[in-house]
């Protein structure tokens, strides 16, 4: 397994053709024949809700959903023909299930996750997973974020995304670069829609516990991802 984090590659003050530069890196490192089995996209985002807080959560998936959140403006990135359609990935709905199903794994995932320390943690810390799941991605997205977040949520749905679980700004850009390889994302719930800049934004006892929960979610999950894409 590799570990990348873009933001160690480039400073891509959250622009999403930066994110795409730098990882170019990525693939440029890696030579023909060692080209990724598979890709997991790993980051903070927001639950979709202003008043149910999964802070501290984690979120699985399969399916992104690209929206400009720039409308268009000129200098903007895109993944052209892929922009506003749920875009699903080869990862068989099997492996959702299955975590899901499993009580023990489950169980160690809840017991060894920790709680933000200052706000609105979620009732019940858990790992939140689905076939059906979708991150929606806000590219070219500037603060405040509230409104374009909304947005995009919006479109998502309309193209009928019922089970939204992430609302970033990377997890669709990551997707975009290795298109054709089986992936998932999974995400460190930190704030509710609309709360990033009070609930989020540069506080490390929030961010630091939800990003633990989901790598712990990442760790016991990753036997089962094998398995599937094997």
């Amino acid at each position: 397994m590799e570990i990348w984090c873009i933001d160690d590659l480039a400073n891509t003050g959250a622009d999403s053709g930066r994110k795409v530069t730098a990882m170019k890196y990525i693939q440029n490192y890696t030579t023909p024949s060692s080209k990724p089995d598979a890709v997991i996209a790993f980051g903070t985002a927001a639950y979709p809700s202003e008043l149910l807080s999964n802070n501290g959560c984690a979120t699985i998936g399969g399916t992104v959903f690209l929206h400009d959140s720039s409308n268009g403006a000129p200098g903007g990135w895109t993944w052209r023909k892929h922009m506003d359609m749920l875009i699903p990935s080869s990862v068989p709905a099997s492996f959702f299930s299955k975590v899901a199903a499993d009580q023990t794994t489950m169980a160690a995932i809840t017991s060894e996750m920790i709680a933000p320390q200052k706000k609105d943690p979620a009732s019940a810390l858990k790992l939140i997973i689905a076939a059906d799941a979708v991150a929606v991605t806000s590219v070219n997205e500037a603060p405040p974020y509230c409104v374009p977040d909304t947005d995009s949520i919006k479109q998502a749905q309309k193209k009928g995304a019922t089970n939204i679980t992430s609302v970033e700004t990377t997890h669709g850009v990551i997707r975009s670069v290795w298109h054709d390889k089986p992936f998932i994302y999974v995400t460190a719930i930190t704030n509710r829609l609309c709360h990033f800049g009070d609930e989020a934004h540069n506080n490390y006892a929030q961010e630091f516990p939800s990003s633990h929960n989901a790598g712990v979610a990442l760790k016991h999950v990753i036997p089962y991802f094998v398995s599937a894409i094997t």
